[in-house]
Parts: C-alpha cells; sequence; structure tokens
C-alpha cells in the first residue's frame, strides 16, 4: 500500500473544523504568545528571570495541541498507529530514559568543558545557566513528539485523507509549523521551513538516501518515533551552543 493510500485510508472521519483548530489556531495562539508580557520581558528587556515562565507558556501549547490531535484521532475512531506511532509503553520508557540520559551528558559538557562566546540577541532563547540547559531537556523532548504529531502524523495524515495530495499536505503542515515558532517563523522562514521538510522526510523514512531501515523502523514507511527522536535530540543541542 502506498503512503497516499494509507492516508486516504486513515483520518477521513476527522472533522475539518478540528484540523483547522490545530493548524491554523494553534499557530496563531503561539504568535499571540510571543506577545504576551512575559515574551516581551524575555526577549525584548533580555530578561532572564523569564525564561522559564515564556518556556512554560510554550510547553502550555504544545501539549494542548498535541492533546487535541490525540482527542481528534481517536475520537474519529483511529489510532497513534494510524499517524504512524508504532510504540509500546516500555519501549517509550526506554526511549525516554535514553534520551534524557543524552540531554545530562550535554549538560555536563557544557560544565566540564566550560567556553562561551557574546551571542546575539536572537539566540536567547538557548539555555545559559546549568538550570536553564536542566530544564531545557524536557523542554527539546516535548517539542519533539507534540510537534512531530501535530505536524507530521496527525495534520499530514489528516489533509491527504481529505483528497490532498502528500506533498501538498506537507507543505502546507510545514508552514503551520514554521508561523507556530511566532516572529522567528517570519523572519527566519528559511530555516524553520526546511526544518520542516528534513522532519517530514525523516518522518516516511526518505531523506538523503540514508538507510533508515536500520533505525527504528523499515525505510519507506511512516514512522513518527524517528522523527521524534531525532527532532527532539536536534532540539537538545541548543545545550551545547557556546
Amino acid at each position: 500500500m502506498t503512503v497516499e493510500v494509507e492516508m486516504q485510508d486513515g483520518a477521513k472521519c476527522i472533522p475539518l473544523l478540528g484540523i483547522v483548530a490545530s493548524l491554523v489556531g494553534f499557530p496563531l495562539l503561539y504568535m499571540a504568545n510571543s506577545l504576551a508580557p512575559w515574551s516581551r520581558a524575555f526577549f525584548g528587556n533580555l530578561d532572564r528571570t523569564y525564561y522559564f515562565v515564556f518556556f512554560a507558556s510554550v510547553l502550555t501549547l504544545h501539549w494542548l495541541n498535541a492533546g487535541l490531535a490525540i482527542f481528534l484521532t481517536r475520537k474519529a475512531g483511529l489510532t497513534l498507529e494510524d499517524l504512524g506511532l508504532y510504540l509500546s509503553w516500555g519501549r517509550a520508557l526506554r526511549v525516554l530514559r535514553n534520551l534524557i540520559i543524552l540531554g545530562a551528558v550535554f549538560v555536563l559538557l557544557r560544565q566540564v568543558v566550560p567556553y562561551s562566546l557574546e551571542r546575539p540577541d536572537a539566540l536567547a532563547i538557548f539555555p545559559r545557566s546549568v538550570y536553564e540547559q536542566l530544564f531545557f531537556i524536557p523542554v527539546a523532548l516535548s517539542a519533539g513528539f507534540c510537534e512531530e504529531i501535530v505536524y507530521r502524523g496527525f495534520g499530514i495524515t489528516a489533509l491527504a485523507a481529505r483528497g490532498l495530495r502528500v506533498w501538498q499536505a506537507v507543505v502546507l503542515t510545514t508552514l503551520s509549523f514554521t508561523f507556530m515558532h511566532g516572529p522567528a517563523g517570519i523572519f527566519a522562514f528559511p530555516i524553520f521551513f526546511g526544518g520542516g521538510l528534513l522532519y517530514a522526510g525523516i518522518y516516511f523514512g526518505r531523506v538523503g538516501g540514508i538507510s533508515w531501515g536500520r533505525f527504528i523502523r523499515p525505510s519507506g514507511t511512516k514512522s513518527l518515533l524517528r522523527a521524534m527522536v531525532i527532532h527532539g535530540i536536534g532540539d537538545m543541542t541548543a545545550i551545547l551552543v557556546p
């Protein structure tokens, strides 16, 4: 069965209003959050006392949107496997444990091998203190899980099931993913849009001729876990930025 046929058989019962709420409504909420007092204090005044408040607001939106996507998926009589997430609880805990250990190693490296460069204000979002670095581990892992659930598994599946070609669904969900990053998605559009396309390729197991079949799922099949793990690790590397 081709990817497109799988998609069309999948999320045909998910209501359009729910899809719009997830892929349009939430990016608008993220944009509004970037204008909130804590965001303006953090980015505008570079007041790092708002670091945790800002990321707490982002995590709230992340999990609310992921929860909505999962609710709509299950209400349509589908499972997470229909979105490409093949994962038992035992395996999930093992993967989570390994990623947390990797994040702790990143933090340890920053403490054992201290280095520092003057960063431009645009990189204020990267963690600096050891407390920010430790807090960034669940931030990065939440981003990997929630964003892949919403913008790859749910979004692509739901849009393709409504008659869009897979590439069209990928482009639309990648645009949603890009603007979910607030003003950064506008000013750094090529970076976020290109990253979204990369994660979509990883989701389908079709990136650069890499044999993804040796990592989690066979090449050419959907795998949210594959995209989640790589996304989470990619975000956690921000801990290593000087």
